[in-house]
């Protein structure tokens, strides 16, 4: 079905006088891909073998009989066919040609100097900044539509949302854990003169400072977090427009300090 199933392609059933053409399995399988007709042809052989009513049998007229009308039937066909496909043809060649010629220009020059090289790691660093923009600040993601882990806009807020939800749940913001146990315990501690109905300042400073150690190393975790998130996606961006370098075999790292060359 493969061979058929193209436009431009001009089916040719051979079939031999002998069988039954209705039931025949290559003409089941043209009018699939062909409903109409136009681009099929039949080729009756074995003529000689079953020459009573022949042409009826395959339901065509005496002036669509012989080799020449054949020929001539699929110049026809084929004239028809480039006429309507040849516009298609020409758009996808020049959409491959661009596409090659996009390609070979994203590939590496010969660097012959150190200023070449700079001129191409500055070239690096440039585009790796505006796709850094894109991703970090602008949301748009056209340069990795299907890796989500450089969705970075969504990413972060999906991590703000799960540090949110950490804070809310720890035991130090949970009501339901030792209501105002500690609290209570502190202005115990703190009696002394002072006035109804406010709070001594050290209670305060008490209380306060123990809210704050209990949560002291939540946001640590999460900038963590969010930082090791960050270098990694800085680090693909850097390694996705510099990936042709990197294969570049006359492009070879320096040698280690204090190494010689054998």
């Amino acid at each position: 079905m493969e061979y058929i199933r193209p436009e431009e392609s001009i089916i040719l059933n051979v079939l031999s006088a002998t069988v039954d053409f209705p039931t025949c399995e290559s003409i089941r399988m043209s009018r699939q891909v062909d409903k109409t007709g136009e681009r099929t042809l039949a080729v009756v052989t074995k003529s000689d073998k079953a020459p009573e009513g022949l042409l009826e049998k395959a339901r065509i007229e005496k002036s669509m009989v012989g080799i020449p009308v054949l020929a001539q039937k699929l110049s026809q066909i084929q004239a028809t066919i480039i006429a309507r496909c040849l516009p298609d043809i020409v758009r996808n060649i020049d959409d491959k040609l661009k596409a090659s010629i996009s390609e070979l220009n994203r590939m590496p020059k010969t660097l012959a100097s150190p200023a070449e090289a700079m001129a191409a790691f500055m070239g690096i660093v440039g585009s790796a900044k505006e796709s850094l923009r894109k991703i970090l600040i602008r949301g748009e993601f056209d340069e990795y539509v299907d890796d989500y882990h450089m969705h970075c806009t969504a990413r972060l807020v999906e991590m703000l949302n799960l540090y949110s939800d950490e804070l809310h749940k720890c035991s130090e913001s949970d009501p339901r854990t030792n209501f105002l146990v500690e609290e209570i315990r502190v202005l115990e501690e703190a009696k002394g003169i002072e006035l109804p109905n406010f709070l001594p300042h050290t209670a305060f400073l008490s209380i306060l400072q123990r809210k704050v150690e209990g949560i002291s190393r939540m946001p640590i975790h999460f900038f963590e977090k969010v930082w090791a998130y960050i270098e990694s996606v800085l680090v693909s961006v850097l390694m996705h427009h510099s990936e042709n370098y990197c294969n570049d075999p006359k492009i070879r790292p320096p040698p280690a300090l204090g190494s010689r060359s054998a």
